[in-house]
């Protein structure tokens, strides 16, 4: 059974129509325990289906520790976007881009393909020059409005800088983690374990956060 319908399909089709260069979407699955490993799994064949320019590659994460570790991937399904690039950091999913969440995912593959996203030449430049580790957590559910800008910021944030590492996580597939960070509403935004914003922000705004976090 298709997970993405015909129509919403063909429009993901002309959507990625805007690719000007190749991307890769990586995915771990497991074979127990995953309840949503088999649909992330398809959601992505289908979308490959209809975007020529995009290669899909799977893993199961008990068979290939080597990718696992490479990518820091503990828990599935998760889906990793790259481009090949050496000056970009990790951009995850851990749980299906779907809902809201499906236009995120998109953009993500649009701009990766282009080479950088859309936010200001000053803005990228502050990015750029974050000289420490910083790993930003997004909760979210594919219900939520207002979730993709606070995704979207994370993983622009990891195509601009290496130090960066932008997760979005959907916390009805997750609950364990939901409960660690005390996720009551969503957008949560958690910052290298210290740092918690409830809601979406402005780009500058978390940026300024992030930065006071320099060791």
């Amino acid at each position: 059974m298709a997970v993405i319908d015909e129509g919403t399909l063909s429009q993901i089709g002309a959507k990625l129509k805007e690719m000007t260069n190749p991307v890769t979407a990586i995915i771990f699955t497991a074979e127990d325990g995953c309840e949503y490993c088999k649909d992330a799994e398809n959601l992505l064949k289908e979308i490959q289906s209809v975007a020529p320019k995009l290669t899909v590659k799977s893993y199961l994460l008990s068979t290939h520790a080597a990718e696992a570790k490479k990518y820091k991937i503990e828990k599935t399904p998760a889906i990793i976007l790259e481009t090949g690039s050496s000056k970009m950091g990790l951009l995850r999913y851990f749980g299906l881009p779907a809902g809201y969440e499906m236009s995120t995912f998109l953009s993500d593959i649009i701009d990766l393909s282009r080479g950088e996203p859309k936010i200001s030449s000053d803005l990228k430049e502050q990015v750029r020059s974050i000289s420490f580790p910083v790993h930003i957590q997004v909760f979210i559910t594919p219900q939520c409005p207002y979730c993709p800008p606070a995704v979207k910021l994370a993983h622009d944030f990891a195509m601009l800088n290496p130090n960066v590492t932008g997760d979005m996580v959907e916390v009805t597939e997750f609950p364990a983690l939901s409960e660690k960070y005390n996720v009551m509403g969503v957008p949560k935004t958690v910052i290298n374990e210290t740092l918690e914003l409830e809601g979406a922000y402005p780009v500058d705004v978390v940026l300024k956060k992030i930065l006071e976090l320099k060791p």
